[in-house]
């Protein structure tokens, strides 16, 4: 699975007026099943736009989300949609 990052949330002219430019993305999940919701898995992180993610749950909801990160720390989620692999 790849899933593509939106690049323009982080990128965007917010990303330059309040840290730069981004040092890298970090790839939560999160079941559907987990009964706390804030419980999330890191799966992944990359430095480019793209990740492939293996070993993910088969037959399961899941949602995915990305955060990207510059000098300033990390900015605001990008959720995904649900999917089930």
């Amino acid at each position: 699975m790849q899933p593509r990052m939106d690049t323009n949330t982080a990128n965007g002219p917010h990303a330059r007026a309040t840290g730069g430019t981004v040092r890298n993305y970090v790839v939560e999940r999160r079941e559907h099943e987990d009964s706390d919701m804030n419980i999330r898995h890191p799966v992944g992180t990359a430095i480019e736009t793209e990740i492939r993610l293996e070993d993910q749950p088969r037959g399961v909801e899941i949602r995915y989300r990305v955060t990207a990160s510059n000098t300033n720390g990390d900015g605001p989620h990008e959720e995904a949609q649900r999917v089930v692999l």
